[in-house]
């Protein structure tokens, strides 16, 4: 079954484009994935912009964001096709998507009630959910910097029942947390085979003690739909919130973490598109998503071979973005 691989991006097509591209080239086994880029566009030039590349890229699912929550839990959806379990999975989130946003005391009564029922149905589901479903999380300021092999991770995912997950941004040339701005020390690592790492997350610190997270990790379908089917969340940084504080119900069951021995992938985070979450990024006005888009328009696109061999020291971590333009010479 293909790992499903759910891409998370808003306003930022230029950055969306440099993680395909840099996905696509440095994943070996590219055709093991089933990708599903989830957008959301604020103007007419960005919507423009994402139907270019849905277009550029007719292996990817672009699916414009509608209901965020609802959009995902159907991406997530682990049932087989026709089932009615699956049928029946649809309609349940439907329906609770359909009443989250009323208010009221009656509303709220029907919604505690509908979510306790939901939460047991997804028990009574749980036996149904095949063991050989992942989903692998990305954002749109990633950018690949390593071949490697998706089979790998979620073979070596399958063959470890103890991991949570299996994290493309770690690895032993971790040495500096970014959104703390502070250095972090490398907790004990077990070698694997394949060039793999475990270690315990549990007893690990900063980015290595951050097990669920949505810009780079595999996750067992089976562990992470409970927590998101019974919790409301409206954006990207609201469900890894909603996943970081559930890191804590895998303390005894799953304390290890699988990761490369150096990391596939980092975060560029020259800017930010969005004003939930405060966190740290890049402030320079040429790498604005406004600016971006107007290079996009233009036919300029990042030059991702610069950054094949680029070790971060870091998860998050600004690197000057290189360009070129389509047709033409570099800017």
């Amino acid at each position: 079954m293909p790992t499903k691989i759910l891409l998370f991006s808003r306003d930022r097509a230029m950055q969306l484009d440099a993680l395909l591209r840099s996905f696509f080239l440095r994943c070996q086994d590219c055709q093991q994935g089933q990708v599903y880029a989830l957008y959301r566009a604020s103007t007419a030039q960005h919507a423009r912009q994402y139907h270019i590349l849905k277009e550029a890229y007719p292996e990817v699912n672009f699916i414009e964001q509608t209901h965020f929550r609802c959009d995902v839990l159907r991406i997530l959806n682990p049932f087989p096709l026709g089932s009615l379990s699956r049928r029946f999975y649809d309609i349940l989130n439907q329906l609770i998507a359909a009443i989250i946003v009323l208010e009221g005391v009656p509303v709220r009564l029907v919604r505690s009630v509908l979510l306790r029922m939901r939460t047991e149905i997804l028990g009574s589901l749980l036996p149904e959910f095949p063991d050989d479903r992942q989903i692998l999380f990305l954002v749109d300021d990633n950018i690949f910097t390593a071949d490697f092999s998706l089979t790998n991770g979620v073979q070596a995912l399958q063959e470890h029942p103890d991991a949570l997950g299996f994290s493309l941004r770690l690895g032993a040339n971790m040495r500096h947390c970014y959104s703390l701005d502070q250095p972090q020390s490398l907790p004990e690592f077990i070698v694997l085979q394949n060039e793999i790492l475990k270690f315990d997350w549990t007893t690990a610190e900063l980015d290595f003690a951050y097990p669920l997270e949505v810009s780079s990790s595999i996750y067992r379908v089976k562990d992470i739909l409970p927590i998101l089917a019974t919790r409301p969340f409206g954006n990207p940084n609201e469900l890894e919130y909603i996943l970081a504080v559930s890191a804590v119900n895998f303390v005894e069951q799953k304390p290890l973490l699988l990761c490369p021995e150096v990391s596939y992938t980092f975060c560029n985070p020259l800017n930010l598109v969005q004003n939930f979450a405060p966190n740290r990024a890049g402030d320079q006005i040429e790498y604005s998503s406004e600016r971006l888009a107007d290079l996009f328009d233009q036919g300029y696109r990042v030059n991702i071979a610069a950054y094949h061999g680029f070790v971060s020291q870091s998860c998050h971590q600004e690197a000057p973005l290189e360009f070129y333009q389509l047709g033409g010479g570099a800017l």
